[in-house]
């Protein structure tokens, strides 16, 4: 996407780092399979775990970002790891699901119970 970004790195994500390349600039840190490759091993991978649609690069991006919605990561920050330059972009990719709803609905109730209490509270004095 050509867009920069610094992104901190998760303690385990900085380990499996350092068992690559991070010396030589020219190279890429990971050895690049071929997009034929590529495409081969995730189609490997669905089979193995019993998808039966083709699953793809593309659609990976789709599961990052609908993830990382779901466990409350702002879209601001899911654009940056996704390198997006407009959140528009960042929506197609992090889908809300009924889940999410469910969960936002929670914390919600939740809040306006403690809001309730503590307006009950203030009522009492």
């Amino acid at each position: 996407t050509k867009i920069e970004a610094f992104i901190p790195l998760h303690p385990i994500a900085e380990r499996i780092l350092s068992l690559y390349n991070t010396t030589d600039d020219e190279q890429p840190v990971f050895p690049l399979p071929s997009r034929d490759a590529l495409w081969f091993d995730i189609h490997e991978m669905g089979v193995i775990i019993g998808k039966e649609e083709n699953l793809s690069y593309h659609q990976s991006r789709h599961s990052f970002g609908t993830f990382l919605i779901s466990a409350d990561i702002p879209i601001e920050s899911i654009a940056k790891m996704m390198g997006h330059s407009n959140i528009r972009t960042t929506q197609g990719y992090a889908r809300i699901t009924d889940d999410k709803i469910s969960k936002d609905m929670d914390k919600l109730m939740e809040r306006r119970k403690i809001q309730s209490i503590g307006e009950k509270t203030d009522n009492n004095k």
